[in-house]
Order: structure tokens, then C-alpha cells, then sequence
């Protein structure tokens, strides 16, 4: 089976983690094909450690050339930089990155508030990130619609923002785990289903073990 749904993560050479998750409109193989023009270009862009809204807006470029009129790429963005503190988070189209502390409350969800890459010109696309502390946030939820858009067996209803919040409320350190064993008890899905957790704890943790290294010639 085809994908619609791409999940890349690449650290930059400065230390910092990009995450994507895009989801590609309709199904199958069409919708795989359409994700294509942004693999290399993620890449190349990330390990560099370019600024997420140059990020944006040259994945935004590439698609609106290469796609046809009636296609485009849903995504969620993350640029995580240990050495300032700070996560920055671009949502175009895709549902609200979820932000959790490590007693799994929500400290912020982000809602998308631009349009998915590939429909607009390079003078229209808003390319402004949110920000917020890496400090104040240990675990980082970004899914595709398909995973509320779907029948849950168990309750005959379909997943909710607020379920999913419930979820990790329970319990922080097996919220991820515990979604996606809802998300597999799923009917009858129409939509590919597409969930990543980043867990800020090692990043945190790898940015004092290198602080600690002595030089080395």
C-alpha cells in the first residue's frame, strides 16, 4: 500500500531537530508521488540548520511548481534548538501540535493557521513559526486528521481532541503507546493514519553530556 503520510526528522550540524509530518492530498500512489519533491529537499535544508521559515517557504515553492492545481501538502514543522531553548512550530492544514509537560498536561496546542504547502504564491505564504521554551515542554504529539477521522471500536465513536489529551493525562510516559494501541482498534479506515511523539527529555539531556566533553584536538 501506498502512503500519503511522511514522517522525516533530520538534526542540523548546530545540534537542532527538524521534524515534519506532512500529509499529501487524497490516497494511494498519486498522493505518495506528490510528497516526493520535498524528501531531498528537508534534508538538504535541515542539516544545515536553516531557520524554519526559510525551511517553509522553499518547501512551499517547490510544491507549488512541481504539483498540479489541484494538490497539495499538509504539514506540521517542528525546529527544536536545545542551545536557545526554544521549539518553533509551523502548522499549515494539519490538526494542532499537541505540547505536553512531563506529568502529561497540555501546555499548548498549536492550531494550524496557514495553508497546507503548494497553494499559495511566494509573496502570500505566511511563513511565522510559534515559539516556545524546550524547558517547559517534555513530549511533542503531531498527527495526521485520519487518526480522528476514524471509528475507534471500542467506543463506536471517533477520537477526539479531548480523548487524546485524556490519554496522556493518565499517563505521560505511555501516552504514546496507549494512542496507538486506540488508534489501532480503529474501523474501517478511510484515511491513512499517521501519529510521532518527540520526546524533549534527550535532547535536553544530550546538550549537557556535550557541554561536559573536553575539548578534543
Amino acid at each position: 500500500l501506498f502512503s500519503g503520510d511522511v514522517v522525516l526528522y533530520r538534526q542540523g550540524y548546530d545540534g537542532s531537530w527538524y521534524v515534519l509530518l506532512a500529509d499529501s492530498m487524497g490516497h494511494g500512489l498519486a498522493a505518495a508521488v506528490a510528497l516526493m519533491p520535498i524528501m531531498e529537499l528537508f534534508e538538504s535544508m535541515s542539516s544545515r540548520a536553516l531557520p524554519l521559515s526559510n525551511l517553509v517557504f522553499e518547501l512551499n515553492r517547490k510544491l507549488a511548481r512541481q504539483l498540479p492545481d489541484d494538490r497539495f501538502v499538509a504539514a506540521a514543522i517542528l525546529k527544536i534548538n536545545p542551545l536557545s531553548d526554544l521549539i518553533e512550530v509551523w502548522n499549515g492544514g494539519m490538526p494542532p501540535v499537541m505540547l505536553f509537560d512531563a506529568e502529561g498536561n497540555l501546555r499548548q496546542s498549536v492550531r494550524s493557521s496557514n495553508m497546507a504547502l503548494g497553494i499559495l504564491a511566494d509573496d502570500l505564504i505566511e511563513v511565522t513559526t510559534k515559539k516556545l521554551s524546550l524547558q517547559e515542554i517534555d513530549r511533542i504529539l503531531m498527527f495526521s486528521d485520519g487518526a480522528v477521522e476514524t471509528v475507534i471500536s471500542a467506543t463506536g465513536e471517533m477520537l477526539t481532541y479531548s480523548d487524546i489529551e485524556n490519554i496522556y493525562a493518565q499517563n505521560a510516559e505511555q501516552g504514546f503507546g496507549n494512542l496507538l494501541a486506540t488508534l489501532a482498534d480503529c474501523v474501517d479506515a478511510v484515511d491513512d493514519i499517521s501519529a510521532c511523539e518527540v520526546h524533549c527529555a534527550p535532547i535536553l539531556q544530550q546538550l549537557v553530556t556535550s557541554s561536559r566533553e573536553p575539548c578534543q584536538k
